[in-house]
């Protein structure tokens, strides 16, 4: 058990999945919110990627950034990046009183490789460590996806590194570090971790298409 957690109750798990979508896209120089890729814009993919994940409930993705003709909620605090969008969803879900303690599982709109499978064994290693007093799961072939418990204690972990100058202090790997997020081999035998590639420039798009096409 972490040092000073106290043992999660054992009832099952209740998830959330959060899909960033508010990024500039400056270094891919055009809007990779609507990139095709296998005949699906990323966005929509990862919408349903995370849909597939919590067993075909949408009303349970929340997709972070304002998306022209889709249900995306604007970041409250602009200009903050990946962190704005997960500070509105904890802020969203802690307004509600049976909402306030959820799982939440993170993924961006920019892993094109990414599958289901993955969320769904997050999901599951979060369930096993819960009830060890764990707090946050992640993998570490990849800083995303990652899960952790919501409520006001993460809310107040974020709120203060989104207060910490300069920019780059205000880094998901901030805040996966103030959350103590316990990381496991996505793929023990070492395999397809092409999967978490992130597609934020023109080159890594391009390896990404090529590899979807093998």
């Amino acid at each position: 058990m972490v040092e000073g957690a106290r043992p999660m109750p054992t009832r099952p798990l209740s998830f959330y999945a959060v899909v960033l979508a508010g990024g500039r896209s400056t270094r891919m120089r055009s809007d990779k919110r609507f990139l095709v890729f296998d005949g699906e814009m990323l966005v929509d993919r990862a919408m349903a990627l995370a849909t597939q994940a919590l067993g075909s409930d949408p009303a349970r993705v929340l997709l972070c950034g304002e998306v022209p003709d889709r249900p995306g909620i604007p970041d409250e605090r602009a200009g903050m990046g990946p962190l704005g969008g997960v500070h509105t969803a904890l802020a969203k879900l802690q307004g509600g009183a049976e909402t306030a303690d959820q799982w939440l599982v993170v993924l961006p709109v920019d892993m094109p490789l990414l599958s289901a499978s993955p969320l769904i064994a997050l999901m599951a290693r979060a369930s096993e460590c819960a009830r060890r007093g764990i707090r946050a799961v992640g993998f570490t072939e990849s800083e995303f996806p990652f899960a952790f418990l919501g409520g006001q204690r993460t809310l107040a972990i974020l709120e203060e590194i989104l207060k910490k100058e300069p920019s780059s202090a205000r880094s998901v790997r901030a805040f996966c570090e103030g959350l103590e997020v316990v990381r496991y081999p996505a793929h023990p035998e070492g395999r397809r971790v092409e999967e978490f590639l992130n597609a934020n420039t023109p080159e890594e798009w391009s390896r990404a298409t090529e590899r979807g096409t093998r």
